[in-house]
């Protein structure tokens, strides 16, 4: 920034106004920053999203395990843990940025609702003139930051526009967005994530897991139990994962990678690519549809099949567990460990 100084062999200021006028520039941002937006807290959060002082704070207090619901137009939501705290914190903070070429409007345009009732506890921002949670893209972020002392919650999240992290909490969780991505890590419980442009990671997670994007893609790791996977146009990847799988695809290619199969496998998309990676000890009955076929690796019951065909199936070991791998025009590999 140019000191008002600088100016002086163009405009003749007096020395003492100068000074004056110096120090309200410097101090003034401050004053009205502290009135705005309250006192400060400390920051939080592993993923360091980079925000000041808080727009509103507030302290739940819950007897039972806290079922939160969080949704903000346009803004991240972060939900840790804080074992410190004796209840549940929600941080808002407010972004405004003016734009000549979008809609800047005032925060008396939104809605920013606090409450509890019992055990459940809402904080939400909505859009006035509109009565809808829209967002007007270039105006306000909106962000909450979401602490809770235990390690059970039931979490309902949604941002129309900004990434959500959730790390370690068991309980049913639903997790959305329009755009942005979706990180989560070591939740258990029915899980439920969404995003129609965005991408989802989920990380060391265990329980009924559902994750299911349009355009973007798809990243297990470490997961346990009926795990469901679903992209239009992205790739699905699970890595050393335990359970029962449902992966689907469009266009996109499709990896599974497992350390332990337990009710069966089913993989499909239309023109992707799909690899599979089974435990070596197991018995599976494999169908399988594709233009082209990779079992290479494979020990066979049946040694003169022929693999060039559109559809084949055959049966490793005791043919206990069923897999199903389906592409229309893409290649189909399957190997074990």
């Amino acid at each position: 920034m140019v000191c008002p100084l600088t100016y002086r062999k163009h405009v003749r200021i007096p020395c003492n106004i100068s000074i004056v006028l110096a120090a309200a520039i410097l101090i003034l941002p401050a004053i009205l920053a502290k009135s705005a937006l309250g006192s400060p807290v400390a920051q939080t959060g592993d993923r360091g999203i980079g925000m000041n002082d808080p727009y509103r704070s507030e302290l739940f207090r819950v007897r039972g395990v806290p079922s939160i619901t969080i949704h903000t137009l346009a803004g991240e939501i972060e939900v840790i843990r804080n074992p410190e705290l004796q209840g549940v914190q929600v941080d808002l903070y407010v972004d405004h940025s003016f734009s000549f070429w979008s809609r800047s409007r005032s925060l008396d345009d939104y809605r920013i609702i606090f409450q509890q009732s019992g055990n459940q506890i809402v904080a939400s921002v909505e859009d006035i003139r509109s009565g809808k949670r829209v967002h007007y893209p270039g105006s306000t972020n909106f962000t909450f930051i979401v602490q809770i002392p235990g390690d059970e919650a039931s979490l309902n999240l949604r941002s129309i526009n900004g990434d959500i992290s959730v790390k370690g909490f068991s309980g049913n969780h639903y997790i959305q967005n329009h755009a942005g991505n979706l990180y989560l890590e070591n939740v258990e419980g029915e899980v439920r994530a969404a995003s129609t442009a965005g991408n989802i990671e989920l990380l060391d997670s265990e329980g009924v897991l559902f994750a299911n994007s349009i355009s973007g893609s798809i990243y297990v790791k470490g997961a346990k139990g009926e795990i469901r996977l679903r992209s239009i146009s992205g790739n699905v990847e699970s890595r050393n994962i335990s359970g029962t799988l449902v992966a689907a695809s469009t266009s996109g290619n499709i990896y599974s990678d497992f350390r332990n199969v337990t009710q069966g496998i089913h993989l499909e998309t239309v023109s992707g690519d799909l690899e599979l990676i089974i435990p070596g000890r197991l018995g599976y009955s494999v169908d399988a549809r594709g233009s082209e076929f990779d079992f290479q690796n494979l020990d066979l019951t049946i040694h003169n099949r022929d693999f060039r065909t559109e559809h084949t199936s055959f049966v490793l070991r005791d043919g206990t567990i069923p897999i199903h791998v389906s592409t229309v025009s893409g290649r189909i590999k399957i190997r074990e460990r």
